[in-house]
């Protein structure tokens, strides 16, 4: 039944020829990879998007940088989760029940699938955030909206692998807990944490984005204007060509009331008539004068304190 390859034993059946062995990796893999091009198509926009909605100009740099620092660290400590859970996979047995020996298997083959595409995930979400830290250091503010906005998907895709990577660890736990302790437990309260967990982490992402600013409504460009020469686009893309070229125009508008600012206070200080700068002159020579006057009488009068000091030490 089984080869000289195989260290199996009496109590412990081999299943090399059951033709079904394995196949629970490939419908892992299969739902997975699924399962991102469809998050990718749909979501990476609007995530980036969500993130960059209310930052100035001035901030992008920054906000971009945190935002890829948080996302690598985070999936940084559950790579390191997965991976014991994955060395010590092989330890699944039910308690307080029976099941059959095949059964185990497969379970264990998708404990072990699902922990290796968490922890690719992992792996894939690292890579893309500190690949894009060391080229967006080297960019300048104007550069960095240029590249984001021809790259929308930067900070959306790498959201989508770090929740990627959670949604694949809690699948691994489950199918521990579905091994360990049966499927009532497993389908009972697992299945209401996680469902309550869902719907806490929706109702956040919900209220992010419920608040906006006071906006009117020409602040954005029209879709001709936005998406000329650039082809046909989702609706999506052509929020975020709007939010890019807004940020730009906000940024814009401030520099100009600054600079016109400045020119009027130049002006103003060039403006001022013969007459003004004699009066000023007349003004400022008034003072020195008071204050040249009122040092005299202080000396004159510290000196009349001396004489009378000396007089009444002599007598």
């Amino acid at each position: 039944m089984a080869g000289d390859w195989c260290n199996s034993t009496d109590s412990e059946p081999v299943y090399s020829d059951h033709g079904f062995v394995g196949l629970g990796s490939y419908i892992v893999y299969c739902v997975s990879v699924s399962l991102h091009l469809l998050c990718t198509h749909f979501f990476k926009v609007r995530i980036s998007i969500s993130l960059l909605r209310h930052c100035a100009i001035q901030d992008i740099k920054n906000s971009a940088r945190n935002a890829w620092t948080n996302i690598g660290v985070t999936s940084s400590l559950v790579m390191t989760t997965v991976v014991g859970a994955l060395i010590e996979g092989h330890e699944m047995s039910p308690q307080g029940f029976c099941m059959e020996p095949l059964q185990l298997l497969h379970l264990q083959q998708i404990y072990a699938s699902l922990c290796i595409t968490c922890l690719f995930a992992n792996i894939n979400c690292i890579i893309y955030c500190v690949l894009n830290l060391f080229y967006w250091d080297s960019l300048t503010e104007s550069d960095a909206i240029g590249f984001l906005r021809e790259n929308p998907q930067v900070l959306g895709e790498t959201v989508i692998y770090m929740v990627e990577s959670y949604v694949f660890f809690v699948l691994v736990i489950a199918t521990w807990y579905y091994a360990t302790y049966g499927q009532r437990l497993a389908t009972g309260i697992f299945i209401s944490i996680t469902a309550t967990c869902i719907a806490n982490l929706a109702t956040v992402w919900a209220n992010l984005l419920r608040w906006r600013r006071n906006k009117r409504s020409d602040d954005f460009p029209t879709c001709g204007k936005c998406c000329k020469g650039k082809g046909r686009k989702r609706p999506e893309e052509l929020e975020w060509f709007q939010l890019m070229d807004s940020m730009v125009r906000s940024d814009t508008a401030v520099s100009e009331q600054g600079a016109a600012a400045a020119s009027t206070d130049a002006a103003t200080d060039e403006v001022d008539t013969p007459q003004e700068r004699r009066v000023t002159n007349e003004a400022n020579d008034m003072t020195n004068e008071a204050c040249e006057g009122a040092e005299r009488l202080h000396a004159q009068r510290t000196a009349v304190d001396r004489n009378e000091e000396i007089t009444e030490f002599h007598v």
